[in-house]
């Protein structure tokens, strides 16, 4: 089957070469009926049960698309059988496709259901040579993709991002939520302003969510990905001040939390309220020692600095986190109280 798309590819090529043709798309299987012959047949479930043959047509699928975006549109529904009889064929199919594309908006477009369909198999084994975690894992890539590109939203009439975050187990909202902390550091391309706030209404969401949920069990390992978002550096420092806070009293510590104490040692002089408000919920948290002393100069700095502000608030709480800091043996730190105050 790979053999006859690279063929079919080939042949496309080669007339696009000898002379511009009009709606040469829709023609192509006309111009190659022996490819059309061999897809339909494989097509068919009676005269072609392999799993591994049907995985072809979603490796293939953008490939196909290229050359026939009308033949794939008709014949989707037998890629992608909806009877159940037909599920691991439907099943192989996306395998095929989540395991060789990035995620395409074209092809998004037309998929959209079985994006949906993948969702609702998520945890569930496919067939008995291959275990879904495997694909799994590539799923929530391609949402990731989908979103920070603006083809995926919140509140879509599917609601497909939100049934992820319902039906996906912790470890993969990890990833998602993960995936676009790295993303705002490491990214070459632009991060724009509707970018940013896309990911803030994401971000705001699913923090009321998390409040809003019966269950008991708080989801830390997807809270404290959020160290990566802040340390981006991308956001207004007053939002991203509040989320950390929100994280910290949740979870009681964070990812990439030494970058994070020295991020906010640098936004402190702007925002020394709040800076030292974090500042005290990483000191209650429970990777308190490692950092207080490990990352002690930004400790002092935040201190200082929030000892210096004009805010009487602000030095109240540099004073009071100080006092907390001695009590626990934090020695190191009584030179920063001012003079005549214990």
């Amino acid at each position: 089957m790979h053999t006859v798309v690279q063929y079919a590819l080939w042949v496309k090529q080669h007339l696009q070469k000898e002379e511009e043709r009009e709606n040469q798309a829709a023609r192509d299987f006309d111009e190659i009926p022996e490819v059309w012959k061999v897809l339909e047949r494989h097509l068919d479930p009676e005269q072609d049960p392999s799993l591994v043959i049907r995985s072809v047509y979603g490796k293939c699928l953008t490939d196909l698309m290229n050359l026939d975006s009308d033949w794939i549109t008709k014949n989707l529904g037998r890629i992608f059988p909806k009877n159940q009889a037909l599920q691991e064929l439907r099943a192989a199919a996306w395998e095929g496709y989540v395991t060789s594309y990035p995620a395409d908006t074209h092809v998004f477009t037309i998929l959209r259901e079985e994006y949906s369909q993948a969702i609702e198999r998520l945890g569930m084994p496919t067939h008995e040579t291959q275990y879904l975690s495997e694909f799994d894992q590539l799923l929530p890539k391609h949402l990731i993709q989908l979103y920070w590109n603006g083809e995926l939203e919140l509140g879509a009439p599917d609601l497909l991002l939100e049934s992820f975050f319902e039906k996906a187990p912790e470890l993969y909202r990890e990833c998602f939520m993960r995936n676009f902390g790295w993303l705002l550091s490491h990214n070459q391309s632009e991060v724009t302003p509707e970018l940013l706030e896309r990911l803030q209404r994401l971000w705001e969401w699913r923090i009321g969510m998390i409040y809003s949920s019966s269950a008991s069990a708080i989801p830390t390992s997807e809270l404290k990905t959020f160290g990566l978002w802040f340390t981006s550096g991308k956001f207004e420092n007053k939002w991203a001040s509040a989320q950390l806070m929100e994280v910290l009293k949740l979870s009681k510590d964070v990812n990439d939390d030494r970058n994070v104490l020295c991020y906010l040692e640098k936004i402190a002089f702007s925002i020394p309220r709040e800076a030292i408000k974090c500042l005290g919920l990483i000191a209650d948290g429970s990777r308190a020692k490692w950092l207080i002393y490990g990352e002690q100069e930004s400790s002092r700095a935040i201190l200082s600095t929030s000892l210096q502000s004009g805010d009487e608030e602000t030095r109240k709480a540099a004073i009071e986190l100080i006092n907390r800091l001695l009590a626990r043996n934090y020695a190191d730190f009584r030179n920063l109280l001012p003079n005549g105050v214990a």
